[in-house]
């Protein structure tokens, strides 16, 4: 018992410092030029990124998942976004854009920028897509619903806090990251079925 809180305690430490250190020389700058975090969301990502070192050192060695960690990644993931989302610093404005047209805009100005901001809104709530089929037994259409009223929150919230505009793009995106991901995660049940029925098929 004593080996495994002091092997823990380890990981842990060694978690941490890897985390720091990719901050630091890896992805910290981009970080910070693109999603212009505050100082409580430096410290989250790192914390984060520490974490889930942490849980894939510690499924390696086990040999074996644990679910709680699983949870508790996804709700720190889903904290870290809303809180970049909304308590961003040296952002004071607010408006609104009902332009869906205006992500090609961004494309020809700046191809580079729209593009990681693109990719970053669309893979940011692709992995909870998946959880939230994974987790809860409902329906894609309902989880999209549902879905849907949150992103129209978070847009709100930006708006309330003047952190950023309502911004129709960001919703659409939103939405088809976070539906991409559930619909990922029902063929792969779909396939797995099949599988399991054709094993069955041949015993």
């Amino acid at each position: 018992m004593i080996k495994k809180v002091i092997l823990n305690c380890s990981i842990g430490i060694l978690s941490l410092i890897a985390s720091w250190s990719l901050y630091s020389f890896v992805y910290g700058e981009i970080f910070r030029k693109y999603v212009m975090p505050s100082f409580l969301s430096n410290i989250s990502m790192t914390i984060f990124v520490a974490f889930s070192i942490y849980f894939i050192s510690i499924s390696v060695i086990e040999k074996r998942i644990e679910k709680i960690y699983i949870d508790i990644l996804v709700v720190m993931w889903l904290c870290l976004i809303i809180e970049l989302s909304i308590f961003r610093e040296n952002i004071i404005r607010s408006g609104f854009n009902f332009n869906p047209l205006t992500i090609f805009n961004g494309f020809i100005r700046n191809f580079n920028h729209a593009a990681f901001i693109f990719i970053g809104n669309w893979g940011v709530y692709f992995p909870i897509g998946v959880y939230t089929k994974y987790k809860f037994k409902m329906s894609s259409g309902k989880l999209v619903g549902i879905f849907t009223i949150y992103i129209v929150l978070i847009e709100i919230c930006q708006i309330a806090f003047s952190r950023g505009i309502f911004d129709i793009d960001d919703v659409i995106i939103n939405i088809l990251g976070f539906f991409i991901g559930v619909k990922f995660l029902s063929i792969i049940n779909r396939f797995r079925l099949k599988h399991l029925q054709a094993i069955q098929m041949l015993i």
